[in-house]
């Protein structure tokens, strides 16, 4: 049977030159080169036996970890601090396809079923179809690489498509950055295989990985390599073992043995969207909004990495709708954005703060996050005293608390 993916791979080899250019000047051309990146399922599914549904991130054994839009957005080549794509609400996407392809709707027609696309149908008339418009040929291109790469359903198997991602398209024309869009789908298909092993990842398993893998020394490239084309991303040479080939517990082996790598050296982002709010910060899907927390995975930014503000809250997802998105919309746009720390070292990380991800009790948590926020204030207090100044002693401890006081810790 033949797939979308293997027809879409045939499609994109040796393109003209005016489609080449189309596709890089929009912002298409990386999705391109994902064709050559095999998912390694084993090793994604590896990582899901971490994955937190409700605060939506990795609790590896040495540290938390989630995707960033601002890194996904630096993978792809696209910038996380352009205007977001919005999906809104519309009756007919036969009418849309007509006027964004420049074709009539009675061509259109026997391609749709009811709300979805027949994909292969599709790619089989703007690909063979000597009488199609170069522009329509290659708006169909990216629209497909789009849907499989970065809104896939299945890895093999042909599937009715979604006719609303032709905002996607319509929108990334007018430099409009759809990576918040698909994180939040890719997040959302970690909770459904989290939820029943059976379903497949959905949303892009193709940027997940390559971003896990930077995680991992095992995957990453040499930390000489100043900057990743999309070659090197996209051709690796090692792959995770399959669950036939390797011995039991390797994963958990593994992850404990090594640390995590929290700053890639050629993620140099120029400036990172931070929050302390209890809920988080609110990304966008297709019919759902989920929270992620930024403030938990600070050092995974370079920042030095300290205890919440306040303890994150799993947030249900939203259901969206115009009103919604449209008041998401205003707030993503004041979001607070700090720039990134310039040296590209490992973050520090508190000692209150190792032992905050360890213990038990929300009491004793709270007793950590008043201690490090006392440490801090005392920190920035002296920064602002004169060289002159006498020295001075340290702070007594907080009430109730004495400087040797014990933490009940997870073994």
């Amino acid at each position: 049977m033949t797939s979308v993916i293997s027809v879409l791979n045939n499609w994109t080899k040796n393109l003209p030159k005016s489609d080449q250019n189309y596709l890089a000047r929009h912002g298409f051309d990386f999705l391109k080169c994902l064709k050559q990146f095999r998912v390694e399922k084993a090793f994604l599914r590896d990582c899901l036996r971490y994955w937190d549904p409700v605060l939506h991130l990795f609790k590896f054994p040495r540290g938390e970890c989630v995707p960033l839009p601002e890194e996904l957005a630096f993978i792809c080549g696209w910038g996380a601090l352009e205007r977001p794509v919005v999906i809104g609400s519309y009756s007919d996407y036969r009418v849309k396809f007509s006027n964004f392809l420049e074709v009539p709707i009675t061509e259109l027609e026997p391609l749709f079923d009811g709300d979805s696309v027949d994909l292969i149908s599709l790619m089989g008339k703007f690909s063979n179809d000597l009488g199609v418009r170069d522009k329509s040929r290659v708006r169909v291109m990216a629209y497909m690489l789009v849907h499989v790469y970065c809104f896939n359903k299945d890895f093999e198997v042909p599937f009715s498509g979604n006719p609303r991602l032709i905002d996607v398209v319509i929108q990334m024309e007018h430099k409009r950055s759809p990576i918040t869009l698909i994180l939040a789908e890719t997040l959302l298909g970690l909770d459904s295989v989290k939820a029943d092993p059976t379903n497949d990842f959905t949303g892009s398993p193709w940027l997940l990985q390559i971003w896990l893998m930077e995680r991992f020394n095992q995957f990453r490239l040499e930390a000489s390599v100043s900057s990743y084309a999309p070659k090197d991303l996209c051709s690796r040479g090692k792959v995770w073992p399959n669950a036939n080939n390797r011995p039991d517990n390797y994963f958990d082996n593994y992850i404990r043995s090594q640390h995590l790598v929290w700053r890639v050296l050629w993620w140099k982002i120029p400036s990172f969207a931070l929050t302390e709010e209890p809920h988080g910060q609110i990304i966008c899907g297709l019919e759902y909004a989920i929270c992620i927390h930024p403030n938990r995975v600070k050092r995974q930014m370079g920042f030095e990495q300290t205890i919440p503000l306040s303890d994150s809250l799993g947030t249900p997802y939203i259901d969206v709708n115009a009103q919604f998105m449209a008041d998401w919309l205003l707030a993503w746009e004041k979001r607070v954005v700090f720039p990134s720390p310039d040296r590209f070292t490992s973050p520090l990380v508190s000692q209150e703060y190792v032992r905050w991800t360890t213990c038990r009790t929300p009491e004793i948590r709270a007793k950590l996050r008043r201690r490090e926020q006392r440490d801090m204030r005392w920190e920035r207090r002296a920064k602002k005293m004169s060289s002159y100044a006498p020295e001075v002693e340290h702070p007594n401890p907080i009430q109730g608390e004495s400087p040797d006081d014990s933490f009940e810790m997870v073994s």
